[in-house]
């Protein structure tokens, strides 16, 4: 009789804690794709489409389906530009949680996680 009564809400506890855990890894590993990949984009040489592989292989650790990834390339004073003559790099991974949520996709559909960093190039 107390299993019955008990079950239920212990369950309930262990599968809120899983769930927890792995939104707190889903936004972790998008700020680490988004620190990787600006990083890697400073190196002279570097493109947009490998930074985002970088951020493609760090979020295919979790298998994160639909996450979306922006490179500019901007100078001392915004505007944006091509590689050679930028400043700074700014690298956004945006990850909606309805398409990586296996229980209640459907619920959760304007949830995403973004993450954001900007890095000054090491060239004068």
């Amino acid at each position: 009789m107390e299993l019955a009564a008990v079950l239920p809400v212990f369950l309930l506890l262990v599968l809120g804690c899983m769930e927890f855990s792995r939104i707190s890894l889903m936004r972790s590993l998008g700020s680490n794709a988004c620190y990787e990949a600006a990083r890697a984009s400073m190196v002279t040489g570097a493109t947009t489409e490998q930074a985002e592989e970088i951020v493609d292989n760090i979020l295919g650790r979790l298998a994160v389906d639909g996450a979306t990834t922006e490179v500019t390339f901007t100078d001392r004073n915004g505007a944006v530009t091509d590689f050679g003559d930028s400043q700074r790099v700014t690298v956004a991974v945006s990850i909606p949680y309805g398409e990586n949520n296996p229980i209640l996709p459907s619920h959760f559909t304007d949830i995403t996680f973004d993450s954001e960093i900007t890095l000054w190039t090491s060239r004068n």
